[in-house]
């Protein structure tokens, strides 16, 4: 193929190596608002660019791509299959396959509402020794990930509203047996957040609630709480200042404590290519004193100066 025809020009010795990287696709509009398409992407193991590993090198994935939009796009869809695996020059003793699936969905009935919603599913399947059947060793594990997020969004001459709810289920599933009462895990997240513009004022004010509970057979883990947050340009937007507040009630297993983190940043422009910058985070881990999660307390703070060409 291509990648073989690439070696008639490379000549390696000792001291040299040559490794290949190839990435190409094809799509094909079937309609106005209906597109297919393919995806092929290779990394060959020990792929380098400028002296850096690539993160992931050693892979070889093949994506199928699917878009479609409805009702003058007022509802648009998009979906996709890949399939990956890795250990293409067979040097390693275990290879992993991959299968990762996605369905995204939104809908948006005006210029005030918009609703989004997304499916995910990504499974790894590995057998750690090619000639010992150990199933102890094997990891064939799928996540799933659903979210729903609604949001609606209104803006006058003064003001600016956006309202927005965010849902979102994990499931790990371990298919080994052996393992799987170790590592089945679900998880639930929910998120409140309203968010005030004064445009006049330059100023954001946001506000929001947070619920997220983790549990597996050994573990459970539950956050609520809620946050502050307020963003404010100054001096003909030279200077903005914007100010993070969120507490959290920590519960894990049958352990309870509050996390409280506040930080501020700010930045100031004194002149066209030069700025000062302040940042100030404050964390308070707090559990009992006979508790057996750790309690502390965090100040962090820097002062940064930058010149830009």
């Amino acid at each position: 193929g291509i990648l073989r025809f690439a070696d008639n020009f490379i000549t390696v010795n000792q001291t040299s190596g040559a490794y290949k990287a190839l990435k190409t696709g094809l799509s094909y509009r079937f309609a106005p608002n209906i597109v297919s398409g393919i995806e092929y992407r290779r990394i060959d193991p020990h792929f380098q660019s400028m002296g850096s590993y690539f993160f992931n090198n050693d892979m070889e994935l093949v994506t199928f791509n699917q878009t479609a939009a409805f009702m003058e796009n007022k509802i648009n869809l998009r979906g996709s299959l890949g399939f990956q695996h890795d250990n293409l020059d067979g040097a390693k003793k275990n290879s992993s396959h991959r299968v990762v699936g996605s369905l995204n969905g939104g809908y948006t009935p005006n210029q005030n509402w918009a609703f989004d919603a997304s499916y995910s599913n990504f499974s790894t399947n590995q057998r750690a020794f090619k000639t010992v059947e150990s199933d102890s060793l094997k990891i064939y594990q799928v996540n799933h990930n659903l979210s729903f997020t609604p949001r609606f969004m209104k803006i006058t001459g003064m003001q600016s509203h956006m309202v927005m709810l965010n849902l979102n289920l994990m499931k790990l599933n371990d298919k080994n047996k052996l393992t799987e009462e170790l590592t089945d895990t679900d998880t639930r997240i929910a998120m409140l957040i309203y968010n005030l513009g004064l445009l006049q004022l330059k100023l954001n004010i946001s506000a929001g609630l947070n619920y997220t509970d983790m549990t597996n057979k050994n573990y459970k883990n539950r956050l609520m709480g809620g946050s502050l947050n307020f963003a404010q340009s100054l001096l003909n937007d030279k200077l903005s200042l914007n100010l993070n507040n969120t507490l959290m009630v920590n519960h894990i297993n049958n352990e309870k404590g509050t996390i409280l983190n506040m930080a501020l940043n700010g930045n100031y422009r004194f002149l066209p290519k030069q700025a000062l910058s302040l940042n100030i985070n404050i964390i308070n881990n707090s559990f009992g004193e006979s508790s057996t999660v750790p309690s502390f307390n965090e100040i962090r703070g820097d002062i940064g100066y930058v010149f830009s060409f």
